[in-house]
């Protein structure tokens, strides 16, 4: 089942508020377990979302699988030593990807006109 606009514009908030997070931290390591935890359940969130959304045909399959490997990426953070400027490299491709190549089209799917005018603007 296609996951609704809404749980994926709160997976956009999430992503959009990690990477500024792990800006602020710059070049250092991360050592904060609630943040690598945050990132894996990210992480975890989007790849349980995707092969609904890819099974829907609602997005461009490309832009689901580059947004697959990405988050992919993000899974192991929890046992790795990493510094924020990498994980933050990872996930900004993911923020930037998201809105216009899957939100756009799950909420054109699900007919929301107004929705589909907020995020084109």
């Amino acid at each position: 089942m296609l996951p609704k606009s809404d749980d994926l514009e709160d997976l956009y908030a999430r992503a959009k508020k990690l990477c500024a997070e792990l800006g602020r931290l710059g070049n250092a390591e991360v050592t904060r377990p609630r943040l690598k935890d945050e990132l894996a359940d990210l992480s975890r969130t989007w790849l349980r979302y995707s092969p609904a959304i890819r099974e829907a045909a609602c997005c461009k399959a490309e832009v689901v699988s580059v947004l697959d490997d990405l988050m992919s990426g993000l899974l192991p953070v929890q046992a790795q030593r990493s510094r924020a400027s990498t994980l933050k490299n990872r996930l900004q491709p993911f923020v930037d990807a998201v809105v216009e190549g899957v939100l756009v089209p799950v909420i054109q799917v699900e007919g929301s006109p107004r929705q589909v005018a907020a995020r084109q603007v």
